[in-house]
């Protein structure tokens, strides 16, 4: 009996931690996102260091895909950190109806296609290969951005190849 209540407490306490973003909420998500997206492509390391939370496993072309990235080495890693997230930069954010559009990045063999939406209280950035040259596309990687202190940060890569 006593497993069945505390399994009933820890379903519960779940629920309640599993907040949904408002509107307003969204919005200064995306904004923040905008932020991030400009940083990226001005690779302005200062600014995505400080949208981070370390280490998380991001992967860049030479890196060991278990590998994460620590803060103190996140500058010696900016070329590489940039080139991965890179195409996240080209997604179009609309603040005022709290969505971000798809953007498809064409590639030699296969093509990335890039779609946000939120899950509860996160951004996730998913990136997918799908069919371009080849047909044998297939795996994918989530971005996963939540607010800590009214500050929004990359904080989980999940990949799946």
């Amino acid at each position: 009996m006593k497993k069945v209540i505390l399994l009933f407490i820890i379903i519960f306490s779940a629920a309640i931690n599993a907040k949904t973003l408002t509107k307003s909420e969204k919005q200064e998500v995306l904004r923040q996102f905008s932020v991030f997206q400009k940083a990226l492509e001005a690779k302005d390391g200062k600014t995505l260091k400080g949208m981070i939370n370390f280490p998380v496993e991001i992967t860049a072309y030479g890196r060991d895909y278990e590998e994460a990235v620590k803060e103190s080495e996140f500058m010696e890693s900016l070329n590489e950190v940039t080139e991965e997230l890179g195409g996240m930069s080209y997604m179009n954010v609309n603040i005022e109806s709290g969505s971000v559009s798809d953007y498809l990045k064409k590639g030699h063999a296969c093509n990335i296609k890039y779609t946000g939406n939120f899950r509860e209280n996160e951004l996730h950035i998913t990136e997918t290969f799908v069919p371009g040259e080849i047909t044998s596309c297939s795996g994918y990687t989530i971005y996963k951005f939540k607010m800590y202190k009214n500050k929004l940060k990359l904080f989980d890569v999940e990949r799946k190849y």
